[in-house]
């Protein structure tokens, strides 16, 4: 039983985004650890995947080990690349900013598994057509691999695909699934509009009910979001890199950023620990 899958869907919206706001926003060193250690527990306590890891890796290198490349502040010279003086400062900034992006895409493929186009489709009841437009966009992607992977198999199969002219031929099956995405777009805002979406006044079951453990979620969620805002300091890179601040309103600001960014996978964990104790009393 997952904890965040059994709240109403505007609770795990609101962790969402104050996560990502306050990995954002607070780009402080201590913050992005927490923020990346938070997020890989959150994800792996939903049973997403480490392969989505692996793959931001190096996307994560690229960024670190080429800020130097472009930003050529900071007092510690490593070696002179041409004329482009690389940094030591500029080296950890690039760092930095790589876990700044990792974090945010780990924090969205770990709500993916928790905020699933029908839980989307219940938050955006009072903007319907954008949240179809989200839905749309969201599922564009396999969608267009498989049609993609379909077309391919039509023209093998009629003897369409053969090794001369390969990649005119790949440019048309291309050409073909663009044509029919956008075109299986409008029939699906037809259809919902035939089934009366978004019309005003209509009303929708859903399966969730608010209870006072969700609001005081929301509210610890929200309380350390701003906590974090007012208490955490600016980190500064150049000429040379500030050390860590521990004062009090420091640790305090730490604190806050740690409630808001690994109470998600506590109360994910604990959830299941609760669980598998019931399915063993069995």
């Amino acid at each position: 039983m997952s904890f965040s899958a059994s709240r109403p869907p505007s609770v795990a919206a609101v962790q969402w985004l104050c996560a990502v706001a306050v990995t954002v926003l607070l780009p402080h060193p201590v913050v992005l650890c927490l923020s990346v250690v938070g997020a890989f527990a959150f994800g792996r306590l939903l049973g997403c995947s480490t392969r989505f890891l692996w793959m931001l890796l190096p996307f994560a290198a690229a960024i670190a080990l080429t800020n130097p490349l472009f930003s050529h502040e900071g007092a510690t010279v490593l070696c002179v690349i041409g004329r482009i003086p690389y940094t030591l400062e500029a080296l950890a900034y690039g760092v930095n900013a790589a876990v700044m992006l990792s974090a945010v895409m780990l924090w969205c493929h770990a709500y993916a598994a928790v905020l699933t186009a029908d839980k989307l489709m219940m938050l955006g009841r009072r903007l319907p057509r954008l949240t179809l437009t989200l839905c749309m966009a969201r599922r564009w992607v396999p969608l267009f691999a498989r049609r993609l992977s379909e077309v391919r198999r039509a023209r093998r199969s009629l003897g369409l695909l053969h090794g001369k002219g390969r990649l005119r031929q790949e440019a048309d099956i291309l050409g073909a699934v663009i044509a029919w995405t956008p075109e299986q777009a409008i029939l699906t805002a037809r259809s919902m509009e035939a089934r009366g979406y978004a019309l005003k006044g209509k009303t929708a079951y859903t399966p969730y009910h608010y209870r006072l453990g969700d609001a005081v979620t929301v509210a610890v969620t929200v309380a350390a979001l701003v906590a974090a805002a007012l208490l955490c300091e600016t980190f500064t890179w150049y000429p040379t890199i500030q050390a860590v601040g521990m004062t009090l309103t420091d640790t305090a600001a730490y604190a806050a950023a740690g409630v808001l960014l690994l109470a998600p996978s506590v109360w994910e964990g604990k959830e299941r620990r609760r669980w598998q104790s019931c399915r063993s009393a069995i």
